[in-house]
Formats: C-alpha cells, sequence, structure tokens
C-alpha cells in the first residue's frame, strides 16, 4: 500500500523550487532525504520518445532492428483502437515549420494553439490522401490521432515533443522505410498549405499547421502486456503514461494537471489506495512549462501541488494511513529543454517513524540517502 507522486520538471539545474512557497519539493530537490534514483541508459537519448516513462513502468523496447518505440501501439490499444495484431500503428500530430534565416526549424506545438477541432479537420483531409499509400487515419476520439498500416515498417523518427527549436533537416526519418515516410509527410505540407483552417488561421493572426508529423511506428502484440490488476491505479494526464500504464495492468483514471490540480484528488488517490492499493500520480505539467521558459508559471503550478496535494497528503501520512513518496522526474538542464543523465531525489513527504512507513523501508532494504537504481525502487513499493 503506496501513493508515489511523479513529478517531471520540478528538478532543473539551477531553478529549484521558491523554498518559501514549496518547502516540501524544496527540500526533495536539495537534499533527496530518502534517496536518489539511478535512470537506465537512454533516458537522455533525444530521438526516443519519454524514455523515462518506459523505464518507469518497465517496459523494455528493443531498438535493435533501428525502429521506433511503438508509441503509437500502445495509444491505440489504450483507446481500445488497436483490434488487429498485423498492423502498424503510428501517432500523428500537426505543428509549424518557420523560416529562421536559410533554416527551417519547428515551433513547438505548445505554442500553435491548436483546438482538437482543428486538428481532427485537418487529419481527416489527410484522410484520402494517405489511404493511396495504405495509411488509415483515426480521428474519431478527442485526444487521439493516430495512423495504421498493414505494412511492416522500418524506421527511426524524432517524437514531437524533441521537436521544438530544432533544423528540419536535423530531425528527417531514418532506416529502410524513411522515403516512404518522407511521401507522406510532403503530400501532406501540401495539402495543408491550402487547407480552409489555414486560412482561417493566417487571418486570425496565428502560424499555421504547415506541417504533420508522424513518429511511434510500430506494433506490440497483445500478449506483451500484463494482466490487468484491480490494486494499481495510475493518474495521468500524459497520453502515453496512460498507455503504458494500461499496457501493463493498471487502472487508469484522467488527471486533468494543465494548471489547476482538483481539491477532492487527495482524497480520491487515498480511496484508490485503500487497503492495499498502488496508486502513482504522474504529472508532467511542470516540466511542459520549464521547457518553454514559462518559469513564474511553472512556480506557480508546483505551489499549487504543494497546497492542494503535496500538504493534504502529508496531513494523512502523519495519520499512519498510507505511505506517500515523492519522485522527481529526470533533472532537466538550466534550459528546461533537455533531459540529463543525473539521478532523480526521491523522499517521503511525512516522518517515516510510522509504523506505515517502517515497513515500507524495511521492503525497500535501502539505507537513507543511498543510491538506488529505478528497479529496486519499483520493488520497494510494488507488489
Amino acid at each position: 500500500m503506496a501513493i508515489v507522486i511523479f513529478v517531471e520538471g520540478v528538478s532543473v539545474q539551477g531553478a529549484s523550487p521558491p523554498p518559501d512557497r514549496s518547502p516540501i519539493l524544496s527540500a526533495l530537490v536539495a537534499d533527496g532525504r530518502a534517496g536518489r534514483v539511478a535512470w537506465p541508459p537512454g533516458v537522455a537519448d533525444i530521438t526516443l520518445e519519454r524514455p523515462e516513462l518506459f523505464a518507469l513502468f518497465g517496459v523494455s523496447v528493443d531498438l535493435a532492428r533501428g525502429q521506433d518505440p511503438p508509441t503509437g501501439s500502445l495509444l491505440a490499444r489504450a483507446a481500445g483502437l488497436a483490434s488487429d495484431e498485423l498492423r502498424d500503428w503510428a501517432c500523428l500530430a500537426f505543428t509549424h515549420l518557420r523560416q529562421v534565416g536559410a533554416e527551417l526549424r519547428f515551433v513547438s506545438i505548445h505554442q500553435t494553439g491548436q483546438s482538437w477541432a482543428e486538428v481532427a479537420d485537418l487529419a481527416r483531409a489527410l484522410a484520402p490522401e494517405f489511404a493511396l499509400e495504405g495509411w488509415q487515419v483515426h480521428a474519431d476520439r478527442e485526444g487521439v490521432l493516430l495512423l495504421s498500416t498493414a505494412r511492416n515498417l522500418q524506421v527511426r523518427t524524432h517524437p514531437l515533443d524533441r521537436l521544438a527549436g530544432r533544423h528540419a533537416l536535423e530531425t528527417l526519418p531514418t532506416g529502410p522505410d524513411a522515403a516512404h515516410l518522407l511521401t507522406l509527410l510532403t503530400s501532406g505540407q501540401m495539402l495543408l498549405a491550402r487547407h480552409p483552417r489555414n486560412h482561417d488561421r493566417l487571418a486570425q493572426g496565428r502560424v499555421p499547421l504547415n506541417t504533420p508529423w508522424i513518429w511511434g511506428i510500430g506494433r506490440f502484440a497483445a500478449s506483451a502486456g500484463m494482466q490487468p490488476s484491480a490494486r494499481r491505479h495510475c493518474f495521468s494526464a500524459e497520453p502515453l503514461a496512460t498507455a503504458l500504464a494500461h499496457h501493463t495492468g493498471w487502472q487508469t483514471h484522467r488527471l486533468d494537471d494543465d494548471e489547476r490540480l482538483p481539491e477532492t484528488l487527495p482524497a480520491t488517490l487515498l480511496a484508490a489506495a485503500g487497503q492495499e492499493g498502488h496508486v502513482l500520480v504522474h504529472l508532467h505539467a511542470p516540466a511542459l512549462l520549464a521547457r518553454h521558459g514559462l518559469w513564474e508559471r511553472r512556480d506557480a503550478y508546483l505551489r499549487e501541488l504543494e497546497v492542494r496535494l503535496c500538504s493534504p497528503l502529508a496531513a494523512a501520512a502523519r495519520a499512519d494511513t498510507v505511505p506517500v513518496l515523492l519522485l522527481s522526474g529526470p533533472p532537466l538542464a538550466s534550459d528546461g529543454a533537455a533531459v540529463t543523465t543525473d539521478p532523480s531525489p526521491w523522499s517521503f513527504i511525512s516522518d517515516a517513524r510510522k509504523s506505515g512507513w517502517r515497513r515500507l523501508w524495511q521492503k525497500g532494504r535501502r539505507s537513507k540517502g543511498k543510491m538506488t537504481s529505478l528497479h529496486d525502487f519499483r520493488r520497494m513499493w510494488l507488489p
């Protein structure tokens, strides 16, 4: 029985949470009272999509053949779309390529101000063109924009969240089937250039969504997942985290953590923990805000997290209700953009001398302040 709060973007080189406003989170970053977690190799690889999440859920991906992590397949299964194991799945999104001098560079998708209605319209417009190349567009569920094909592709792409600010030539797909993917992207750009949605955006002073992006191509057999467990609960707003949780047998719960956490969240988590429950709360918003240089909003979010979640759960822990652990995501570089290979601090958010804490502590077999692997950290709090 335990609750783990996994916060990405709380540990940033040279930008610790203000101690006067976020004492619990500031102490976490400053001394990692319980210890530090060493992430596996590859966590800082910019060609992989969110390797820290794959590692956190214990999902290994064989990249030996030069293929993508099968993000699209994971998302499709979590959304109930992937019933055919003999198809490759991929993620689809729309972004903006901007002329910077003689170069073309990607704008962050979070700075394009796009709505679901816009991207769904664009996806439907691409469907006939993509169908000629053997791809089916799936845009029938809000927040899920996917492609599927009977082709068994060998290709590596760059994940969407690694594109911002990068030169277009640095992000071209590679591998035996790269030319096929480039054909899709080029034809998509031509169609988007004349789409009414983009004409409207230009008239409104907004950047056009002039470039489709495809990544996370591959397939996961249903048998590769784990049987569902009623005792494991994952709360996250991140589609990939939810998909990985679904794949590894967790009960998944949508958590809207854009800027303001719900006041009822502590009670919801304690109820999910119950007598023998294991709860993971994944919060990605601070990392997104740091990545875009929105430091004041990031600090405000951490203060909100302190008041609405950490403090109430600390009070519950002092009553010996349920152990609560706080784990930082992989530390970010000072610009907030790059993930470093530094270990992540973790701590209890209340006194560890209570009996409930002691049982968890002994189960981990780790001395205070020591380094531990992510694998051992997982074994400490999961059955």
